[in-house]
């Protein structure tokens, strides 16, 4: 068969294309796969250094500098606020020790706002303060019957008690003239509304704390009804002070038996946070608080390797009995053993532990629905207050759908030892520097100066320029903030490909 030349033109022009792209393969073939390893290898590199991230600002740095600098102060000053140091005593703080006086006004502070909660829980305006009523505390806003009929004036009885007090001091205390002139005394006391039987039962029941509150409102529902010169020879420290030695108040005590008043301070300032937990939450009913005493902590150094390769090991033993039995949830020994802060520390120290810390127990009882108890859990839990649940027990209340009856106990930070450092002259100091920091910071960087007037730092001076809130030496202890370096320039090179 002939081959028209139309179709051997179109023959050879398919010969030539494929004879051209047999040689294109041939020759290019190694540079195509060249090319795709080198951009596999562009985008794993791209990959990865674009994982790196950013090398941060000068403003960014400024600004991480300021956080720390805050987080610094804040930790001192809490430190500071919780008063950690030896126990027994206040630490100094910028105006000294506390006075007496002073220290006993806080206890004041604490009962007046208690009766006030109470109050406004009974109007519906929170929880109510059951624990506060007959049926706990016993904390009254009222004097015993007897004087509102004017059967008696308080000012005559507080004569005849002031009359057996001195008596009293001048009889032997073995006589039985002196146990006669005794039970008149207690007599007297228990007619005023202050029975000496009942304040040891409060005590027995509801902590030492609890007891010297139910002395302080007694007190002071006296106090109110006697008229306004009955103490006109004495200042009203002085007739305090009076009316604290006829009504044989006991001040709180810590654990080394000397009265002090801190421990009790911080465990009634834990309850205010307990009671504002269980208002957030929705709790009903607060129907039993206990305060227990102050209990030492012990802190054992840690083992070296040696001695715990020569500890034998722990024994298996099948556990016997029930978890938060009654007697755990209503003895601070818990069944055995004296409870240190969370369970973890040991009452009585064992050789070689040291003091380390000291915790105030408090035992609550409340009802609320099962949400509203969820919800105070959490927030005592996860708090600011130096608080911490160790054991808590819920319990269905019976033909009320939806609500529970809970028995928590808490643990309560009120003193502690830190080491390597002396409370008088490091914490306040502390926090002083990282204040001159944040100062000097924010005075020099204007990047962080906006978050530090937010802070209270600085203020806007009448001239518009920033400037110390109290640029007095005193304020700062005599130290003097000074301009911070700037930082080095950052290095934002990157290794060739």
């Amino acid at each position: 068969m002939e081959i028209r030349k139309s179709g051997k033109i179109a023959g050879g022009i398919i010969f030539a294309l494929g004879t051209i792209g047999a040689l294109h393969l041939f020759i290019f073939q190694g540079r195509a796969s060249q090319y795709e390893e080198a951009k596999l290898r562009y985008n794993e590199w791209k990959d990865k250094y674009t994982q790196q991230g950013v090398s941060p600002s000068p403003d960014e740095i400024y600004k991480f500098e300021y956080d720390t600098f805050r987080y610094q102060k804040k930790f001192w000053e809490t430190v500071a606020q919780l008063r950690v140091g030896l126990p027994s005593r206040y630490i100094p703080g910028p105006d000294g020790v506390p006075t007496t006086p002073v220290q006993q006004q806080a206890m004041w502070d604490i009962l007046r706002e208690l009766e006030r909660r109470r109050d406004a829980g009974a109007q519906g305006q929170g929880p109510k303060l059951t624990f506060l009523t007959n049926v706990g505390w016993a904390l009254t806003d009222t004097l015993p019957q007897i004087y509102g009929n004017n059967q008696i004036a308080p000012e005559d009885d507080m004569i005849l008690l002031a009359n057996e007090a001195k008596l009293l001091a001048t009889l032997n205390p073995t006589t039985p003239v002196y146990q006669q002139r005794e039970q008149g005394y207690q007599f007297l006391l228990a007619r005023m509304g202050l029975d000496i039987n009942q304040r040891a039962f409060l005590r027995d029941q509801y902590g030492d704390v609890a007891a010297s509150l139910f002395t302080l409102n007694r007190i002071d529902q006296l106090k109110k009804k006697l008229p306004a010169n009955y103490f006109r020879n004495l200042s009203e420290q002085q007739s305090l002070e009076e009316m604290y030695k006829l009504f044989r108040i006991e001040w709180p005590k810590d654990f080394m038996g000397n009265t002090n008043y801190l421990p009790a301070e911080r465990q009634l300032t834990a309850l205010m946070d307990i009671l504002d937990a269980a208002q957030e939450a929705g709790v009903e009913d607060i129907q039993r608080v206990k305060l227990h005493a102050a209990t030492p902590i012990f802190w054992e150094p840690p083992k070296s390797a040696e001695e715990l390769a020569a500890t034998p090991a722990p024994v298996a033993m099948e556990f016997q009995g029930e978890f938060m039995d009654e007697q755990m949830m209503i003895d601070s020994i818990g069944g055995g053993g004296a409870f240190g802060l969370g369970g973890r520390g040991a009452a009585t120290p064992t050789p070689m532990a040291v003091f380390d810390a000291a915790g105030a127990p408090i035992e609550v009882d409340f009802v609320g629905s099962n949400s509203a108890v969820m919800t105070f859990l959490y927030r005592v839990a996860n708090g600011t207050s130096p608080l911490e649940l160790d054991r808590v027990r819920i319990t269905q209340i019976e033909n009320q759908e939806g609500k529970v009856r809970v028995s928590a106990y808490l643990n309560v930070v009120v003193m502690a030892m830190v080491v390597g450092l002396t409370p008088e002259d490091e914490f306040q100091k502390k926090a002083i520097e990282a204040e001159i920091k944040l100062a000097a910071l924010a005075l020099d960087r204007p990047a962080v100066r906006e978050q530090a007037l937010a802070d209270g730092i600085i203020v806007m001076g009448a001239d518009g320029r920033p400037a110390l809130v109290a640029p007095s030496p005193t304020y700062w202890g005599g130290m003097t903030p000074t301009p911070v370096p700037p930082p080095p320039a950052a290095d934002v090179s990157l290794p060739g490909i």
